[in-house]
């Protein structure tokens, strides 16, 4: 396990902030002049009308400067570290001297004027320019949505011919907005707005409205794709995964694309070469707090060979919904979502004929995600099971980790719980459930091995051994696999277990029949029931990948479930099978 915690502590753990006792400009009033760094070669020193917010080398600094820069310095990051220059730095006539120096010379000297009227995003790019957007702060019309728009201040003759217009699509390719597609160098698309949710939006070079699968950009800090072995080949840019992230109601985002050299060794591995590639990254405009409003749900209906309608509050929750068990194709089924307003819900499921088959109430909380399961029960009843998903990619750890800045782990006094929260921005995940009425308790396994999910606590396989039909796991409801945080030649090294050591992912994941006795599992094998194939399953479109390119899984937030009778099937459609879902689009 500690070599569990030293894995996820040294590369692809994303560890939050402690408490910081420095002053806090952002409480004071602030201008409409906001500058965002992408200059990737080295932290920038920054100077505003004469006072110097950086250390400029030293170990001093001001304390409004370090309010800004903890740091001392000014280093760009995924989100482009954006600040904004507070009045008390500008000078009567509203304008501020700007001025960027690197340790080794001037990198800009500009004079920026504050307008509330005409608010102003100023990019310093790869190159040490400046370049002028207008940006607007108005939230979405819809309060449970939130806009997005594309900039594209990338190169238009990228080497690896990702300088075409961009086009911006869901995980499985699908095209998002007319308005996201075909946005030429230099210029940005308006803004649309998108129900708030947890996404995976991919971007593509060139095509318009059918985009070209080969040419996917890489998310900063992602590097584009690239075989010292093959110098003059250009590779297909595709397998890249992006992060999974949670775009919050009333939000304003824009996806940025710029160049930068990026670094790559030759065959030798002693060599190093370099290009100037297009990648993006996502940036949020405008920040709505808390949400403390909305969340989400779904229905799937797990009752074999019988169609269904989900009322929410006496509202149907779509339209009606087939067995899942008759939908499933191989491939991941998208969860469907509505939008509610936290508090007590009424949901109730009826047949075809409005028979009220179950009916239950739960009660939301802000950002809330759940599935709302309609099964047959072991007594021949329909059952309503509330599953929660966590779109986090969060896991608790066992050793403290009192400083965000490095991982060495310290004593725990109790007061802060974020130094043991851990977030895993490239995961796979994964919720296993048994909603067969005549299978006791199920254990799933990968290619007849236990399916470790890498939870520090005393019952790892709480996820896959002896779930009891129609109800949850008690702990650890996930399995969890890490993508990591490079973009890999090879599609077969995409994805590593957290434990180094353990097996990869598996080929293929089948179901036992268990028992809660001490030689009750794995239990028998069910030869009747089909095995999962992980890397279809875990594919939402594979047209989108060449043979060797489609990654093992793509990364998201799953739910894998055992549905249909497993020895009662009356038809061949309500025979057992294993189905699976996916939360995030």
């Amino acid at each position: 396990m500690a070599a569990c915690i030293l894995l996820l502590s040294s590369c692809l753990k994303e560890k939050k902030d402690m408490d910081d006792f420095r002053p806090d400009v952002s409480i004071r009033s602030q201008s409409s002049i906001r500058l965002f760094n992408f200059y990737i070669a080295s932290p920038l020193n920054v100077m505003v009308n004469n006072v110097p917010l950086t250390s400029f080398g030293s170990q001093g600094g001001t304390p409004i400067g370090l309010s800004l820069f903890p740091k001392g310095a000014w280093s760009t990051s995924e989100n482009g570290s954006p600040f904004v220059i507070p009045m008390s730095l500008l000078d009567k006539n509203g304008r501020a001297r700007v001025q960027l120096k690197t340790a080794f010379k001037d990198l800009l000297d500009t004079v920026l004027e504050h307008s509330y009227s005409k608010p102003i995003d100023f990019y310093v790019t790869s190159d040490g320019a400046l370049r002028i957007l207008p940006r607007q702060n108005t939230p979405p019309a819809s309060p449970d949505h939130f806009r997005l728009r594309i900039i594209h201040l990338g190169q238009a003759n990228d080497p690896f011919g990702l300088g075409r217009p961009m086009t911006l699509t869901y995980a499985d390719g699908s095209l998002v907005h007319n308005a996201l597609t075909g946005i030429a160098a230099g210029t940005n698309s308006e803004y649309i707005e998108i129900p708030y949710g947890a996404y995976q939006f991919k971007l593509f070079s060139g095509g318009g409205t059918s985009p070209d699968f080969e040419k996917q950009l890489a998310e900063y800090p992602m590097v584009p794709l690239y075989d010292g072995c093959a110098p003059g080949v250009i590779q297909p840019q595709q397998g890249i995964s992006p992060k999974l992230r949670t775009f919050k109601p009333g939000g304003v985002y824009c996806i940025i694309v710029t160049d930068a050299y990026q670094g790559y060794w030759d065959c030798s591995r002693f060599n190093p070469v370099s290009f100037r590639l297009n990648s993006y990254r996502v940036v949020t405009e405008y920040d709505p707090g808390v949400n403390y409003s909305y969340a989400r749900m779904h229905a799937v209906n797990a009752l074999p060979g019988k169609s269904i309608h989900v009322k929410v509050d006496g509202t149907e929750l779509g339209s009606e919904l087939p067995y899942v068990g008759s939908q499933f194709t191989g491939k991941p089924i998208l969860a469907d979502y509505r939008i509610f307003v936290q508090g007590e819900h009424h949901v109730e499921a009826s047949d075809d004929k409005g028979r009220v088959l179950a009916a239950a109430t739960i009660k939301l909380y802000p950002y809330d995600n759940h599935t709302i399961w309609v099964h047959e029960k072991p007594d021949g009843t329909t059952g309503l099971l509330f599953a929660a998903n966590d779109m986090t990619g969060s896991i608790y750890m066992d050793e403290y980790l009192p400083n965000p800045d490095n991982s060495r782990p310290g004593p725990d006094d109790g007061t802060n719980g974020l130094g043991r929260l851990a977030t895993i921005p490239y995961v796979s995940q994964s919720r296993f459930l048994n909603l067969s009425p005549d299978l006791p308790y199920a254990t799933f396994m990968g290619d007849h091995n236990m399916l470790p999910n890498h939870q520090p606590e005393t019952s790892i396989y709480g996820a896959t051994v002896n779930l009891a039909s129609g109800l949850l796991p008690e702990k650890n409801p996930y399995i969890l696999y890490l993508g990591v945080k490079f973009a890999s030649f090879s599609a077969t090294n995409f994805f590593y277990p957290v434990v180094p050591g353990a097996r990869l992912v598996p080929d293929q994941i089948r179901v036992y029949r268990s028992s809660l006795s001490p030689v009750g599992v794995p239990g028998e094998l069910l030869p009747q029931v089909v095995p999962l194939q992980v890397r279809r399953a875990y594919t939402a479109n594979p047209r989108m990948y060449l043979e060797n390119t489609a990654p093992i899984m793509e990364n998201g937030v799953y739910s894998v479930a055992l549905v249909g009778r497993t020895y009662r099937a009356g038809t061949q459609q309500e025979k057992a099978r294993i189905i699976i879902i996916k939360h995030n689009n």
